[in-house]
């Protein structure tokens, strides 16, 4: 397999494991994550990461404020 079909793969299984994670399988969430880091820890990484950077943009209130503008909080 090829370096990037093997990114791909991991990617792939570390998203189905934050899935099974946020159902409740935390069994399946744990081999899903060992799988995905056995594949390709960089991939792994990266979801982790973009992960991080869409947790702290989107629900981020200053963010939120800064991107509607100071007048958001004046209805």
């Amino acid at each position: 397999m090829s370096d990037e079909k093997n990114y791909d793969k991991a990617r792939e299984l570390a998203e189905n494991s934050l899935r099974k994670s946020v159902e409740g399988d935390d069994a399946a969430a744990d081999r899903l994550a060992e799988d995905a880091k056995a594949t390709n820890q960089q991939a792994v990484e990266d979801v982790l990461q973009d992960l991080d950077e869409d947790a702290g943009s989107e629900h981020d209130p200053e963010k939120i404020r800064e991107q509607l503008g100071n007048d958001a909080d004046k209805q």
